[in-house]
């Protein structure tokens, strides 16, 4: 029991680490790779990436003039919208509008890729009012 609880204290403490500095790039040269650790690394990292933008709530701003959009908490914005997912999206489909986002968009790929998964994500589905939860007693 302690042995498996110890090698995932040491895959975390490496992840954690190693995903404060990722970037396109290197998001990109990970998806690209041929390896199971790159492989593993790239489905993760999207993996976690997307659910984390997929649970955001996002308010419409406006700077120099442009609409855009921010990540913030529910309660500081006036309209919250949510990303627009099917729900019956799949990891498959959430890798390939990733990695066809990094593929269309070299010149981004200098950006955090937490950033760019978020940015796949809001130009594929776009946003929507947050969907009424059902509480069941």
């Amino acid at each position: 029991m302690k042995i498996p609880s110890l090698i995932l204290f040491f895959i975390l403490i490496g992840t954690t680490a190693y995903a404060g500095w990722a970037d396109g790039n290197r998001l990109n040269q990970s998806c690209t790779a041929i390896g199971r650790y790159d492989t593993g690394y790239c489905h993760g990292f999207i993996s976690a990436a997307a659910t984390m933008a997929i649970e955001s709530t996002y308010c419409e701003k406006t700077v120099n003039g442009e609409k855009t959009y921010a990540s913030v908490s529910r309660e500081e914005c006036e309209n919250p919208l949510e990303l627009a997912i099917p729900g019956n999206l799949q990891l498959s489909q959430v890798l390939d509008v990733v990695l066809s986002y990094l593929n269309n968009n070299p010149g981004e790929l200098h950006k955090p890729a937490e950033l760019l998964v978020e940015q796949a994500l809001l130009k594929s589905f776009g946003l929507r009012e947050p969907q009424k939860t059902i509480q069941v007693p």
